[in-house]
């Protein structure tokens, strides 16, 4: 049985109300919410998340940490080292497998909304834009976060926080962008956290941090 140690059990409080807002968010407020922001394309925010967004591609994480990893094994801390592959490894499941989701699921993009009204799943279907949920983007960001926050030091309180900050704004700018729907990123974003989660109790379980 999996316990919650003090370094993860801040995430494992927020991973469930994250994923009861998920039906709550499909019935009432994606649409709605989608629809604002669509409104405000243009608008200095949503250029502003624009910028922001690639910051949740899981390629930028898994390859920071493996370099990272690459130059600690040369250096011989190993410590460092072992975190670096930590970080590279949990980003890579976490974002792996919401991207292994998105087409089976087939959830319409926000865009089909605008452009046709259309609005919901077409599971096992792998039609052209319905790969919306869940957010591999919110899935890398919160993983990534969640990764680099398990992995500095306990004292670091406020730094954990602010990475965790750092990445579930990454993953809402998916949604300010139109390019997934909130439930979506909610849905990302606790899959990314909780893939992460589970590869660090496996990790202190084996002795590999």
């Amino acid at each position: 049985m999996m316990h919650s140690t003090p370094a993860n059990r801040p995430a494992w409080i927020w991973l469930l109300p994250a994923v009861l807002l998920i039906p709550a968010c499909y019935a009432w407020i994606d649409r709605p919410l989608a629809l604002f922001f669509h409104a405000r394309s243009d608008s200095g925010p949503v250029h502003l998340a624009q910028m922001l967004t690639t910051l949740g591609a899981a390629g930028w994480w898994i390859s920071g940490a493996a370099l990272l990893y690459l130059v600690w094994r040369w250096l011989r801390p190993s410590r460092n080292r072992r975190a670096a592959g930590f970080v590279a490894v949990a980003v890579a499941v976490g974002a792996g497998l919401a991207e292994l989701l998105e087409k089976p699921l087939g959830r319409a993009r926000p865009r089909l909304l605008f452009e046709d009204g259309s609005y919901g799943f077409a599971p096992l279907h792998f039609l052209p834009h319905y790969d919306s949920f869940p957010s591999s983007h919110a899935a890398g960001a919160l993983a990534a976060a969640t990764a680099i926050a398990l992995v500095l030091p306990v004292r670091w309180r406020w730094q954990r926080i602010a990475v965790l900050t750092i990445g579930a704004g990454i993953a809402f700018t998916r949604v300010v962008i139109t390019a997934h729907f909130l439930g979506d990123a909610l849905a990302g974003g606790a899959m990314g956290c909780a893939a992460v989660l589970a590869c660090h109790w496996l990790a202190k379980r084996r002795g590999w941090l």
